[in-house]
């Protein structure tokens, strides 16, 4: 799975949403580019990091984490 938390949007600034794609499927755009693999929004629980930008990556296990971008 990734997951990619905030952003920066060039009209709002920094964003605090949280998205998540399965990755499982990549490796079968290879073969099959009309694969649909979709982006799905998170609903976060607890305390919730504020909007960020610029970025930094995480791996934990299986899960790639990508906090922020532009």
């Amino acid at each position: 799975m990734m997951y990619i938390h905030g952003g920066r949007d060039i009209k709002e600034g920094p964003m605090s949403n949280m998205w998540k794609m399965n990755i499982d499927g990549i490796k079968d755009l290879m073969d099959e580019p009309d694969t649909d693999i979709a982006w799905e929004s998170v609903n976060c629980k607890g305390t919730i990091p504020g909007n960020i930008s610029h970025h930094k990556t995480a791996v934990f296990g299986l899960n790639v984490v990508v906090f922020g971008g532009i």
